[in-house]
Protein backbone atom coordinates (compact mmCIF):
# COMPACT_ATOMS: atom_id res chain seq x y z
CA UNK A 1 0.00 0.00 0.00
CA UNK A 2 2.43 2.32 1.11
CA UNK A 3 4.66 1.40 -2.54
CA UNK A 4 0.70 2.43 -4.41
CA UNK A 5 0.84 5.56 -2.52
CA UNK A 6 4.09 6.78 -3.49
CA UNK A 7 3.90 6.08 -6.67
CA UNK A 8 0.53 7.91 -6.94
CA UNK A 9 2.53 10.99 -5.27
CA UNK A 10 5.35 10.74 -7.95
CA UNK A 11 3.14 10.70 -10.67
CA UNK A 12 1.60 13.69 -9.50
CA UNK A 13 4.24 15.29 -9.06
CA UNK A 14 5.69 14.54 -12.42
CA UNK A 15 2.33 15.29 -14.15
CA UNK A 16 2.10 18.92 -12.19
CA UNK A 17 5.86 19.87 -13.04
CA UNK A 18 5.47 18.91 -16.80
CA UNK A 19 2.16 20.97 -17.17
CA UNK A 20 1.65 23.74 -19.55
CA UNK A 21 2.23 27.16 -17.85
CA UNK A 22 -0.61 28.82 -18.18
CA UNK A 23 -0.95 31.66 -20.63
CA UNK A 24 0.30 35.44 -18.86
CA UNK A 25 -1.71 38.23 -17.98
CA UNK A 26 -1.32 39.46 -21.51
CA UNK A 27 -3.91 37.26 -23.03
CA UNK A 28 -6.25 39.31 -21.50
CA UNK A 29 -7.09 43.28 -22.34
CA UNK A 30 -5.50 45.64 -19.90
CA UNK A 31 -7.67 47.60 -17.53
CA UNK A 32 -4.97 49.99 -17.36
CA UNK A 33 -3.75 50.25 -21.12
CA UNK A 34 -7.86 50.70 -21.89
CA UNK A 35 -8.81 53.52 -19.43
CA UNK A 36 -4.73 55.26 -19.85
CA UNK A 37 -5.56 58.92 -20.01
CA UNK A 38 -8.61 58.64 -18.48
CA UNK A 39 -8.64 57.32 -15.28
CA UNK A 40 -5.35 55.63 -13.61
CA UNK A 41 -7.10 51.73 -12.69
CA UNK A 42 -5.80 50.44 -9.89
CA UNK A 43 -5.28 47.74 -7.00
CA UNK A 44 -5.17 47.33 -3.09
CA UNK A 45 -1.75 45.34 -2.52
CA UNK A 46 0.23 43.89 -0.46
CA UNK A 47 3.87 43.45 -1.27
CA UNK A 48 3.51 39.45 -2.12
CA UNK A 49 1.08 40.50 -4.41
CA UNK A 50 3.70 41.62 -6.28
CA UNK A 51 5.69 38.22 -6.62
CA UNK A 52 5.11 35.82 -9.80
CA UNK A 53 2.45 35.47 -11.64
CA UNK A 54 0.31 37.46 -9.54
CA UNK A 55 2.82 40.32 -9.72
CA UNK A 56 2.88 40.15 -13.65
CA UNK A 57 -1.44 40.35 -13.43
CA UNK A 58 -0.84 43.59 -11.57
CA UNK A 59 1.75 44.86 -13.72
CA UNK A 60 -0.22 44.29 -17.02
CA UNK A 61 -3.80 45.09 -15.09
CA UNK A 62 -3.12 48.29 -13.43
CA UNK A 63 -1.92 52.01 -13.54
CA UNK A 64 -1.82 52.35 -9.65
CA UNK A 65 -1.05 50.67 -6.69
CA UNK A 66 -2.46 51.56 -2.70
CA UNK A 67 -1.00 49.60 0.01
CA UNK A 68 -3.07 47.67 1.93
CA UNK A 69 -1.27 47.70 5.31
CA UNK A 70 2.32 48.32 4.60
CA UNK A 71 2.14 51.94 4.88
CA UNK A 72 -0.13 52.12 8.10
CA UNK A 73 1.63 52.68 11.88
CA UNK A 74 2.10 49.12 12.69
CA UNK A 75 4.02 48.17 9.50
CA UNK A 76 6.12 51.72 9.23
CA UNK A 77 6.66 52.42 12.83
CA UNK A 78 6.31 49.06 14.82
CA UNK A 79 7.59 50.62 18.21
CA UNK A 80 8.17 54.29 18.97
CA UNK A 81 11.17 55.58 17.42
CA UNK A 82 12.00 52.23 15.15
CA UNK A 83 10.92 52.67 11.61
CA UNK A 84 10.88 49.52 9.32
CA UNK A 85 10.09 50.84 5.26
CA UNK A 86 10.68 47.41 3.71
CA UNK A 87 7.17 46.42 2.94
CA UNK A 88 6.12 50.22 1.76
CA UNK A 89 9.48 50.21 -0.10
CA UNK A 90 8.71 46.61 -1.94
CA UNK A 91 5.79 48.53 -2.94
CA UNK A 92 6.65 52.02 -4.24
CA UNK A 93 10.08 50.00 -6.22
CA UNK A 94 7.86 47.62 -8.03
CA UNK A 95 5.19 50.72 -8.83
CA UNK A 96 8.39 52.68 -9.83
CA UNK A 97 9.74 49.83 -11.98
CA UNK A 98 6.55 49.93 -13.96
CA UNK A 99 5.35 52.94 -14.18
CA UNK A 100 2.71 53.49 -11.91
CA UNK A 101 1.55 55.76 -9.50
CA UNK A 102 1.19 55.05 -5.44
CA UNK A 103 -1.36 56.20 -3.52
CA UNK A 104 -1.92 56.91 0.14
CA UNK A 105 -4.96 54.82 1.43
CA UNK A 106 -6.11 55.50 5.34
CA UNK A 107 -2.23 56.35 6.36
CA UNK A 108 -3.50 56.43 10.12
CA UNK A 109 -6.05 54.60 11.49
CA UNK A 110 -7.77 54.24 15.16
CA UNK A 111 -8.04 50.32 13.89
CA UNK A 112 -4.51 49.81 13.23
CA UNK A 113 -2.48 52.30 14.94
CA UNK A 114 -0.62 51.30 18.05
CA UNK A 115 -1.59 52.74 21.68
CA UNK A 116 2.22 54.01 22.05
CA UNK A 117 0.81 56.50 19.31
CA UNK A 118 -1.50 57.98 21.50
CA UNK A 119 0.73 58.29 24.36
CA UNK A 120 2.57 61.61 25.73
CA UNK A 121 6.84 60.84 26.64
CA UNK A 122 5.06 59.97 30.38
CA UNK A 123 3.22 57.26 29.29
CA UNK A 124 -0.29 58.75 30.07
CA UNK A 125 -2.98 59.27 27.11
CA UNK A 126 -2.94 62.03 25.48
CA UNK A 127 -6.60 63.68 25.61
CA UNK A 128 -5.91 66.98 23.63
CA UNK A 129 -4.93 68.15 20.14
CA UNK A 130 -1.79 69.80 21.12
CA UNK A 131 -0.71 66.74 23.02
CA UNK A 132 -1.26 64.45 19.75
CA UNK A 133 0.35 67.44 17.45
CA UNK A 134 3.66 67.43 19.71
CA UNK A 135 4.63 64.00 18.74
Amino acid sequence: MRRVRAAAVLVATLAAACAPLEPGPERHPSLAKGWAGRFPVGVAVEPWHLEGREGRFVAWQFASLTAENAMKPPAVQPAEGRFDFAAADRIVDFATRHGMRVRGHTLLWHEQTPAWFFEGADGRRQHDRAGAQSR
